[in-house]
């Protein structure tokens, strides 16, 4: 009887040990810190379309659709991808791996084979927080880039624990003290104590640009105040993925750089609700919320036929009619003069319309028209040009506002002839 009492009590025991044993697995299993990015997305403000109250939504042009891409967040997906890698485990810096097409960013690594952090190096002089260096060095004491450059790190992840399987993953954008590194705030309300202008107004599937005197970077947070992202600018000439743009316009479209440069956007959060704050269906600014369009990201390239409520038709009739109205003066070429009513009677006598390829106009991409004209048409705008089998380029925004339209053929203009002229508001 005692034994079976034993028997029933060591039973017991090692069922209650076993359930701990499990409890106490789960607990550290649910506590412990994840990774916390699903997408790292490089982009050079190219491949966006939006979709307005009016209803169409713009195609991406080819040449816009091919400046945006993710970054691999772990090993394999990088070595799937052609990065390879270059060191061991550096103590408080990580695993490097470069690619022989990404001439100017490595990626860094942690044990876990996680993507912790990116090193941005340039044979130009660049501007503060860069600094000029040899580095990154290997343990072997040999250098990973093997010239004098300028260099800077952005690190997503605390990299002291790099070379550790238990990596903290709960300190976000938190940089090594010992190396020249993007210092970026997560939350917007330290980065306006550390100087950072709030913008107010929030960019549709950007998010808000936040600007500091003194540096050449803009931080992007949301409409929860968390940061999503960073733009770095330089005037220099740069490589992939840095590409050269004319301007960036921000939310209310007002001028975040209005200069040309060369630039790349790196999102740590998908951009795509930035506006959308996580108490409200509404578009918003933050606190205050305004009826705006929505940005989606497109997969695809431009569709003979994209998605719209009015039809080409339909759409010409509204421009004309709104165009009549329109209180903006426009200029043909920078030089001429020409109000809105001419250009009104210009668009009702166009012909075969067809929907065309968008266009980044402002930094906010604008619906293609194109259509043909004939002289007698052209003569509504220009009477003294002289010109035969010309087509017509007409950009709309998402208000269904004319903000550029080109005509191109054999053109007599002004006595000289020109295969474009351009016409575009003062």
């Amino acid at each position: 009887m005692n034994l079976l009492s034993n028997k029933i009590f060591i039973t017991a025991a090692g069922g209650f040990f076993l359930i701990l044993i499990v409890v106490v697995i789960a607990i550290y299993f649910f506590s412990s810190p994840k990774y916390p990015f699903q997408n790292i997305l490089v982009t050079t403000g190219g491949s966006l379309r939006i979709s307005g109250f009016d209803g169409f939504i713009i195609p991406v042009a080819d040449e816009d659709k091919s400046n945006e891409y993710s970054l691999p967040i772990t090993t394999k997906l990088a070595s799937t991808d052609g990065w390879l890698k270059t060191s061991q485990c550096i103590p408080g810096e990580g695993i490097y791996f470069t690619k022989p097409t990404e001439t100017a960013m490595m990626l860094i690594f942690d044990s876990s084979e996680n993507l912790i952090g990116f090193y941005q190096h340039s044979n130009h002089q660049m501007p503060s927080p860069w600094v000029k260096t040899r580095g990154p060095k290997k343990t072997d004491g040999t250098f990973i880039v093997g010239y004098e450059h300028y260099g800077i790190y952005l690190f997503l992840l605390d990299p002291t624990n790099a070379c550790n399987s238990n990596n903290d993953y709960e300190s976000v954008l938190v940089s090594n003290s010992t190396l020249p590194s993007y210092s970026i705030p997560y939350e917007a309300s330290l980065a306006v104590s550390q100087g950072w202008a709030d913008p107010f107004f929030c960019s549709p599937g950007r998010g808000k640009y936040y600007q500091k005197d003194g540096t050449n970077h803009v931080l992007m947070y949301n409409a929860n105040g968390n940061v999503i992202g960073i733009y770095q600018y330089v005037l220099n000439e740069m490589p992939t993925p840095w590409w050269k743009t004319k301007e960036i316009i921000g939310g209310g479209s007002l001028p975040i750089i209005d200069f040309e440069h060369y630039g790349f956007f790196i999102y740590f959060e998908d951009p795509m609700n930035a506006c959308q704050s996580s108490d409200s269906k509404s578009v918003g600014t933050g606190g205050t919320h305004y009826a705006g369009p929505k940005a989606e990201r497109s997969e695809y390239g431009p569709t003979p036929t994209p998605t719209v409520i009015l039809s080409v038709e339909d759409t010409m009739i509204q421009l004309s009619k709104d165009m009549s109205s329109d209180s903006r003066t426009f200029l043909i070429d920078k030089e001429i003069e020409l109000n809105s009513e001419k250009i009104s009677s210009f668009i009702s006598n166009l012909t075969d319309v067809q929907e065309t390829n968008s266009k980044w106009i402002n930094n906010v991409s604008h619906r293609g028209l194109s259509a043909n004209v004939n002289p007698d048409g052209m003569k509504i705008i220009v009477d003294d040009v002289q010109s035969n089998d010309l087509k017509v380029g007409i950009w709309v925004d998402a208000d269904s506002k004319v903000n550029l339209i080109e005509i191109t053929g054999l053109i007599t203009f002004k006595n000289t002839e020109t295969g474009k002229l351009t016409i575009s508001p003062k």
